[in-house]
């Protein structure tokens, strides 16, 4: 009786590694110093369907408090995702947007500004409320043409040179994101060409470091200047969607920006390590 309680016991216990442990490797905690990319086994659709990264391994780094970001690279491209279930912290980068500046050796520097796709944008206006809830994006950090940065567009900038294209566009720099459940996703793409010349990409891109920041959610003063436009511009209008302090209009607007998890920017400053 014992010798077979035993073995209900260790096959109970191995059933439940074969379980867990997949999960346990898929999801780690990371050094914020270096993060390691992974060769994808099939080709990454930026489209924010996370899907692609179930055999990636994701990371939690103290900088990115919310997200768990993921690397991957192939011979062209550099991939990323970051993905969270923080309503709060999902609207402050729908309003805010997400920037993504990389350099390689002898390369030049590369940045890329997304604020979401259209299809994420619109769920978040649907969900109403709260940060960014149901407000426009604020302008891009930079570039010409300054205005209300639209959902289902990038900004890229490269050389002084800055341009905007539609996201998930199949060449070169693209970005997507979307929602599935509680859980939102944004993936970027980011051309090996664009960080590295050409003699070093014949030489294979494995053991190249590329220097990566991404920022989430932070408000430059240029946003800053739209916003306290936008506040002069109601007047004495009641209601809104409420200031800083939260407002005490009579419409039924979110509360202010401060407060929450959701409402901190973040910031990651890592080293890439290319397989």
């Amino acid at each position: 009786m014992k010798d077979e309680f035993r073995g209900q016991a260790a096959l109970l216990l191995t059933t439940v590694l074969l379980i867990l442990v997949p999960e346990l490797l898929v999801l780690t905690s990371c050094s914020s110093d270096t993060l390691p990319s992974h060769r994808p086994t099939s080709a990454m659709a930026i489209d924010g369907v996370a899907s692609d990264w179930d055999e990636i391994p994701l990371h939690r780094v103290k900088e990115m408090e919310g997200l768990v970001v993921g690397v991957a690279n192939d011979d062209n491209y550099l991939y990323l995702v970051a993905r969270s279930s923080d309503l709060q912290l999902a609207r402050r980068l729908r309003m805010l947007g997400i920037i993504v500046r990389a350099s390689g050796a002898g390369g030049s520097d590369l940045r890329l500004s997304y604020h979401g796709s259209v299809a994420l944008s619109d769920n978040l206006m649907r969900a109403g409320g709260g940060p960014g809830g149901g407000r426009m994006p604020l302008a891009f950090e930079t570039g010409e043409g300054k205005g209300l940065a639209m959902p289902g567009m990038i900004e890229v900038e490269q050389g002084g040179a800055v341009t905007r294209y539609a996201e998930n566009r199949p060449e070169g720099p693209a970005a997507g994101s979307d929602v599935a459940g509680d859980v939102y996703c944004y993936e970027f793409r980011l051309p090996l060409d664009a960080l590295f010349p050409e003699s070093v990409l014949q030489g294979g891109v494995a053991g190249q470091r590329v220097q990566l920041e991404i920022q989430g959610g932070k408000m430059s003063r240029e946003m800053r200047q739209q916003l306290i436009m936008l506040r002069n511009s109601r007047g004495n209008m009641g209601g809104g969607g409420g200031g800083r302090e939260g407002g005490k209009g009579g419409g039924p607007g979110g509360p202010g920006s401060a407060g929450g998890q959701g409402n901190e920017p973040r910031k990651l400053k890592t080293t890439i390590k290319l397989s």
